[in-house]
């Protein structure tokens, strides 16, 4: 997930297809600068507004490095 509008689809598609149990990879690269703001966004607007659940943010597990890549339970 470099950036762009494909890192947005791809991050609203991982949420989609955990959520409805198409896929159980539930991994994400952190790209902190990348997908801070948009993580912000989704908190202060989509819960704040109940569009979306808190724990739906849950289903994805972030990491930002390989290290922490290697250490997330699967």
């Amino acid at each position: 997930m470099p950036g762009g509008f494909g890192t947005l689809d791809e991050l609203s598609e991982s949420f989609d297809l955990i959520q409805t149990k198409k896929s159980t990879i539930p991994y994400c690269h952190g790209r902190q600068k990348i997908l801070s703001g948009m993580i912000d966004w989704l908190w202060k607007v989509l819960v704040a507004e109940k569009m979306i659940h808190e724990e739906d943010l849950d289903l994805l597990t972030w990491w930002n490095t390989p290290e922490e890549a290697v250490a997330v339970d699967r």
